[in-house]
């Protein structure tokens, strides 16, 4: 055989065993689409915090009837000023009785789910936004832990005896919500709708640009309203309004005739107890 010869043999065995070998491997690693696992999709989870805070809260039977307390000034003096060891007395009873107290928007959400978030509720109030609020009341209310809330009369802030707006703004911090009292403290029932509306919204707008918070509960001063105060409110975009009448705050009374407890000087805690119990 020729060398010529004997090359053209030994490169025809290699291209069969190379056509051999594709042969083989196309049959023995045949190339299998992957098949997709799908996932099972994650529940969703409830964020956490308020939503979830209301759902463990109380169902009543009956119609709910909260205590509103009315104070003003922290200090001596006369009928509207409830002295600070009697305070301090009587937020003591209210933290060791089990009270818990809301905030505007609790309160309004036990008035509308018929709910509460323990068996006794309360909502603390002071009317006007004396400075005593901040220097006497706040430092007996965090330490006890309670929530409380200030009607102030928003022209007279950062007048003498009245708060600032850094005072407020410090509050805000402690569990304390800042609502409105109107601008001027004027009895409403004596003024046209018109300024009426003025009163409230301006209040309203005052707080939401100084303390970036939405007023929700209005306090009419001295207690004094009409059928024409009652639609100003709702126009204003309150959801709430109180007025000085005795009793327990019912839904059945009106959203913007809410009842409160007066908290006058010269208390004994029993009948601290009683007011907040009946509501006179």
């Amino acid at each position: 055989m020729t060398k010529i010869a004997k090359w053209l043999l030994l490169i025809g065995l290699c291209v069969v065993a190379a056509m051999g070998t594709d042969a083989y491997l196309s049959q023995k690693t045949e190339i299998k689409p992957v098949k997709q696992v799908q996932k099972a999709p994650k529940k969703a989870v409830p964020p956490p915090g308020k939503a979830e805070e209301t759902q463990r809260w109380l169902t009543r039977e009956t119609p709910v009837k909260i205590p509103i307390l009315m104070y003003h000034s922290i200090s001596s003096g006369n009928s509207l000023r409830v002295p600070p060891t009697e305070f301090e007395q009587q937020m003591q009873f209210l933290k060791e009785a089990g009270y818990y107290t809301l905030t505007p928007a609790e309160l309004y959400q036990a008035f509308e789910t018929n709910t509460v978030p323990a068996e006794k509720v309360v909502l603390i109030t002071f009317d006007d936004g004396y400075t005593d609020n901040y220097t006497a009341a706040l430092p007996v209310l965090e330490r006890y832990g309670l929530a409380s809330t200030v009607f102030m009369i928003t022209g007279t802030t950062g007048k003498p005896n009245h708060l600032t707006i850094e005072q407020m703004k410090a509050m805000q911090q402690q569990q304390v919500t800042i609502e409105s009292h109107t601008v001027n403290h004027q009895e409403l029932n004596l003024l046209a709708k018109e300024t009426q509306l003025t009163e409230m919204i301006d209040s309203k707008r005052f707080i939401k640009d100084e303390l970036d918070y939405d007023s929700i509960i209005l306090s009419y001063p001295v207690g004094r309203y009409n059928d024409e105060t009652l639609a100003a409110a709702n126009t204003a975009g309150y959801k709430l309004a109180v007025t000085t009448e005795p009793g327990l705050a019912s839904k059945a009374d009106g959203y913007y005739q809410l009842k409160r407890v007066r908290i006058t000087p010269g208390l004994s805690i029993e009948g601290y107890r009683t007011l907040i119990e009946n509501g006179l």
